[in-house]
């Protein structure tokens, strides 16, 4: 079915007059990318070797555009046989760096869905942690905790290689002291005061709350999506949220890890593969506003419909590059450049001068 779609939608047609005449308009986007032939191929070979599956699921909007929750696993089916103790191991050893500073942690994505595939899966944590002392104003991924996260989930990435593609801690530090209270207590009543619900939504930002609220389970500390306001189970938009800014700083911080470490291709690759992965769940919110999904697969299918043919060539490379687990081609000045193509795209306002 995956390959029926796939091929379908990069068919080859029939050259006219008028495509001709636009050939050298289009010659700079084309350079670096795989003809038709080359990436049909290339997309065959992935989908039977497993790199590209599907794993997620569609949710439609609701009539106030929200989704239903996917969440289908409670804490303890977490910890089963296969995926217990990576789950116990991991959390103990956030549990041990944050300390009594940890407010929430959660679990989310396809292994809270109940959808996760040994070998093929990422699994995903979200630790809510207090964070009244350090400065955080150049974002809480310098914070001196969230490099620490950083360097906890490479090591338990490096234990668990053999179960999961890759472990990711997103490290959210509240420094608002009226919300750390409110989600210690976990009082549901007193968030029924909507400023308090809106105050707790506003320090968290729409991702982190849309994430808590409809695709996390909880084990440790307080259940965050219980307090937060209904309207936080609706998907936020990615590129309305700075989405050209957003991938120009992680092909910047790309080229910043290059600098520093020139051997270390996986550290400089993460930041482009997140860019790739961005615009494509971002193209889906533009093509196909009426759904929700994270499926890189379903999203490039979905943005790809009904797109001109040389945009479904960038949709469908930028498909590989960012399930691909090799890190150097994401290194290239073609990645870059379908990054930014992509983005401008999606957000025609945007000045990529």
């Amino acid at each position: 079915r995956w390959l029926l779609l796939l091929s379908t939608l990069l068919a080859v047609q029939t050259c006219d007059a008028v495509s001709r005449t636009r050939t050298v308009a289009i010659r700079a986007r084309d350079a670096g990318l795989p003809s038709e032939n080359d990436l049909r191929g290339q997309l065959r070979e992935a989908i039977v070797a497993g790199q590209i599956r599907r794993l997620g699921k569609v949710s439609r909007l609701q009539g106030d555009g929200t989704i239903l929750p996917v969440v289908s696993l409670g804490p303890n089916d977490l910890r089963s046989p296969l995926w217990g103790e990576l789950v116990d191991t991991t959390a103990s050893q956030i549990q041990s760096l944050l300390g009594s500073s940890l407010l929430s942690l959660s679990i989310r994505g396809s292994l809270a869905s109940g959808r996760a595939v040994p070998g093929l899966s990422d699994v995903d944590f979200i630790a809510v942690y207090a964070d009244t002392e350090n400065d955080l104003s150049e974002g809480r991924y310098a914070s001196p905790q969230g490099k620490k996260l950083r360097l906890l989930a490479s090591d338990a990435h490096n234990r668990f290689r053999n179960l999961v593609t890759k472990i990711e801690i997103s490290n959210v530090p509240v420094t608002d002291e009226t919300v750390i209270e409110l989600i210690r207590k976990q009082n549901v009543a007193e968030t029924q005061n909507p400023q308090h619900r809106e105050r707790l939504f506003s320090v968290l930002g729409p991702e982190i709350s849309f994430l808590l609220k409809t695709s996390a389970v909880c084990i440790l500390g307080s259940n965050i999506g219980v307090l937060l306001p209904e309207h936080a189970a609706r998907p936020p938009r990615l590129y309305k949220y700075g989405l050209f800014s957003a991938v120009n700083e992680a092909l910047s911080a790309s080229e910043m890890f290059l600098k520093i470490n020139a051997t270390d291709e996986a550290k400089a690759a993460r930041p482009v593969r997140w860019a790739l992965k961005r615009c494509l769940r971002a193209a889906v919110e533009v093509r196909s506003p009426s759904v929700h999904t994270r499926d890189l697969g379903i999203c490039a299918v979905s943005a790809a419909r009904k797109a001109e043919d040389l945009r479904r060539r960038e949709i469908f490379t930028a498909l590989l590059l960012a399930t691909n687990s090799s890190s150097s081609p994401l290194l290239s000045p073609t990645a870059a450049s379908l990054v930014r193509s992509l983005a401008k795209w999606i957000d025609p306002s945007v000045n990529t001068a």
